[in-house]
């Protein structure tokens, strides 16, 4: 058993959701246990095995020309995927 961390939006308004594994094709149940719309992170718990772990990056570790890369289709209807990657030109944000 494991968490997934998610985005808020993937599942607000849910109480469970089927997670789909896009190298095998492996589909799971999973019963959502955090969501934060302040701060928009979600988690669901699964049962799972085989599962590899991610290291999450440090954004304030970033520098300029190194690839970051983003998954995820927020504004893309279920279940579209997107993957992008970019070489940050800046590290200041605007407001």
């Amino acid at each position: 058993m494991g968490l997934i961390l998610t985005n808020n939006h993937v599942v607000m308004d849910s109480n469970s959701l089927t997670f789909h594994h896009l190298d095998d094709s492996r589909d799971w149940r999973a019963t959502v246990v955090a969501t934060d719309a302040t701060h928009r992170p979600g988690a669901v718990k699964v049962k799972a095995t085989g599962l590899t772990p991610v290291t999450l990056g440090d954004s304030a570790s970033i520098e300029v020309g190194q690839l970051a890369i983003a998954i995820g289709s927020p504004l893309a209807p279920s279940p579209t995927r997107s993957r992008r990657a970019s070489f940050p030109a800046s590290t200041e944000t605007s407001p």
